[in-house]
């Protein structure tokens, strides 16, 4: 009899053992970069650390098998070179030394190329190489004759260029002596471009040959994710130490469940490790799913009829053993079962309540119309969505394509009595706002097809192409067309228990 409750309080004890080890840890480890190709196809994810070759990335509620590789990760390095007369010119020399030597040590998986700046960005190697010799030609007709320095813009312009159907890892080393001259680029736009949907990789070099003053923007953008700050200041420095490490790829093919054009949170399997990635906009596409041949049921043969077996005597029971009484140890264990059963229920209490529970984005915004004849829902608008969704806002209520194919429905239309041009122009969605939980901002995307509207921000304009974000800010002001205004007047962020509604 005490063996029988030993064995069982042994159970018990193995049972809460192994329900500790199934615990998850997680870890803050962000990816170098995150992006879609550019048919919605896939995402591709880089680490600087090793992944698992049975890893596995959770987008939403979908659990997808990615294709992982640790070595041989194609690496592309983009030299982006400030041309501006303002580059001190006692370092002129040995900077282009220190490319030059960089890419003679560089890995065999690595290539890069190299572009110029000032009002415009230049990509002169053409592509990505691996000759030194050809590094220096490129690099001898930089003549730093440059009136300003663009360097947002720049860096956008290297975001921007590259091939989403190879599996490279593109990264930038921008080099500069300071501070942006005023472009179409913001640096918030940019900051979040490098640290929100795209984590793009860009590293900083400030040469500056007088002091040791650093540029708070260009300290700021190297401090994002695993991005660098150099000051080189010295002809003996070098770009060693900007080398990459290892790389991981992993090469994710998504389904239409995931491809609906709105943020959806990512988390990587690794072993034992859960690495949260947070919420990305995954790209809105129609992927064809293959098609599977009917399964055809095996032929089934006739019944046969079952054997009859001899009829035997019954066997006698054996009379039952009388049941042990209460003791010590009973007590004990039902004392422990109770207050196990206690302590679950308050365990599923909490995670009900707080799986219900999310954050809202409220804001107040105003519509204001220059055309007359068009005053529907102009005036203060109340808007709230979900932090893990997206808030859509377009001309019309059921949007159609030019393929008068349903769009993604609007959340708020502002139903303007549009010309098919203005149609055509601007589209039947406009933009989007999401809330950007990793940087606590507000941002707006331009999901109009082949159209872009302005952001005015502190009396400074800028243009938003298609799909390209910003930040939205208090008081900010989304014009669109010619004759609409969305004036934003504040925003707040709300934690509520959503309760699950009755079928």
């Amino acid at each position: 009899m005490k063996k029988f409750w030993i064995s069982v309080l042994m159970s018990v004890s193995i049972m809460f053992s192994q329900i500790q080890w199934n615990v998850k840890a997680e870890n803050d480890t962000q990816p170098l970069q995150v992006y879609f190709t550019e048919d919605g196809r896939n995402m591709k994810l880089f680490f600087s650390e090793h992944i698992d070759g049975d890893a596995s990335v959770v987008i939403a509620n979908e659990t997808f098998t990615p294709e992982v590789k640790n070595t041989g990760v194609e690496i592309r390095t983009t030299f982006l070179i400030d041309n501006s007369t303002s580059m001190p010119s006692s370092l002129r020399g040995s900077l282009k030394d220190a490319i030059i030597s960089y890419t003679k040590k560089m890995s065999s998986s690595e290539s890069v190329q190299i572009a110029k700046f000032d009002e415009k960005t230049d990509f002169l190697t053409g592509g990505y190489i691996r000759n030194s010799e050809a590094v220096a030609n490129c690099i001898s007709t930089i003549d730093y004759k440059g009136g300003a320095s663009l360097v947002y813009d720049a860096v956008m312009s290297t975001i921007n260029a590259i091939d989403t159907t190879k599996d490279a890892y593109y990264r930038t080393i921008l080099i500069t002596d300071g501070a942006d001259t005023v472009g179409t680029t913001t640096f918030d736009f940019l900051r979040s471009e490098i640290s929100g949907n795209s984590r793009y990789h860009i590293d900083v070099v400030q040469v500056n040959g007088k002091d040791d003053k650093q540029d708070a923007n260009l300290t700021s953008l190297a401090s994002l994710g695993s991005n660098t700050y150099m000051l080189y200041k010295d002809k003996k420095d070098d770009f060693s130490s900007l080398k990459p490490g290892t790389i991981s790829m992993l090469n994710t093919k998504l389904n239409n469940a995931v491809t609906t054009g709105e943020l959806k949170g990512v988390t990587v399997k690794n072993g034992d490790i859960n690495i949260n990635i947070g919420s990305l906009l995954f790209p809105q596409a129609e992927i064809e799913e293959p098609t599977t041949e009917p399964e055809t049921e095996p032929e089934t043969e006739p019944p046969t009829e079952p054997e009859t077996e001899p009829e035997t005597e019954p066997e006698t029971e054996a009379p039952p053993e009388p049941e042990p009484s209460p003791n010590s140890a009973t007590i004990i264990l039902i004392i422990i079962l109770v207050l196990a059963a206690a302590g679950g229920t308050v365990f599923l209490i909490f995670y009900l309540k707080k799986k219900n529970t999310y954050l809202f984005c409220m804001i107040e915004s105003e519509v204001q119309k220059a055309d007359t004849q068009d005053q529907e829902q102009v005036g203060l608008q109340y808007w709230e969505f979900r932090t893990d969704k997206e808030f859509r806002v377009g001309r019309m209520r059921k949007p159609l394509d030019d393929s008068n194919q349903p769009l993604p429905e609007n959340d708020f239309a502002i139903c303007e009595n549009a010309t098919q041009q203005d149609l055509n122009s601007i589209g039947r969605n406009a933009f989007s706002l999401f809330y950007d939980e990793h940087q606590k901002n507000l941002m707006i995307r331009n999901i109009a097809k082949g159209a872009v509207f302005d952001i005015v921000h502190d009396q400074r304009q800028q243009t938003l192409s298609p799909n390209q974000s910003s930040v939205l800010k208090e008081g900010d002001e989304i014009l669109i067309g010619n004759y609409t205004t969305v004036a934003i007047h504040k925003y707040s962020i709300e934690e509520r228990v959503v309760k699950k509604s009755k079928s």
